[in-house]
């Protein structure tokens, strides 16, 4: 262990974070940076835009408030994370989507070193990433493993009347999708008046 400017006790593990830019994801590389020594974070640009699936005109309404009301319980749960708060040092990138797999990006990631990368909100990560850090990509998926993989995992258990199936699996990344060896489960205590996105957050 190492102490950071405040006296902070920090890990001497050197960790990259890939996630993408919404509040949630920065909150999450902020708090690892707190804890962690966060040599280099990488920010994919999400390209999903949902209004797009809808085929009606309600779909499109139930869709924009749906997500509307997503972003406004991020900006209640994490409105202090706008920015990241990483060491001087550490590199920062913001990437297109799918850029994440690039291999100038690799190029970077393995030039700074690190000992793990944990991924959380990316989209699906391809060689030559997963060749170069096979067995050191820890991947935050919001969803029960093996319930729930792949998108809206706290979505379809709410929808499907099963909210025992709510919440988060840490996992070792591989090539499949949400299927590498399960490192921890965790849920959330759901209180009445909680709403999908106040569990999800």
């Amino acid at each position: 262990m190492t102490t950071d400017g405040t006296g902070a006790a920090r890990s001497r593990v050197r960790v990259v974070v890939l996630t993408s830019t919404f509040l949630r994801h920065q909150f999450v590389a902020n708090r690892l940076a707190e804890a962690l020594t966060v040599v280099g974070v990488w920010q994919e640009v999400k390209a999903f835009r949902p209004e797009q699936a809808a085929t009606t005109r309600d779909e499109a309404a139930v869709l924009a408030r749906h997500f509307a009301e997503r972003d406004a319980s991020e900006e209640t749960y994490f409105a202090d994370d706008r920015a990241l708060r990483v060491s001087p040092g550490a590199v920062c990138r913001r990437v297109p989507p799918g850029g994440l797999n690039d291999p100038a990006e690799v190029a970077r990631m393995v030039a700074i070193a690190p000992d793990v990368l944990v991924v959380f909100g990316t989209g699906l990560l391809r060689r030559p990433l997963l060749d170069e850090f096979g067995g050191r990509l820890v991947n935050l998926h919001l969803g029960l493993s093996p319930y729930y993989r792949g998108a809206g995992t706290n979505f379809w258990p709410l929808v499907n009347r099963e909210p025992e199936y709510v919440g988060a699996t840490v996992h070792v990344l591989d090539a499949g999708i949400d299927t590498g060896p399960i490192i921890a489960h965790v849920r959330p205590d759901i209180a009445a008046g909680d709403g999908p996105h106040d569990i999800g957050n």
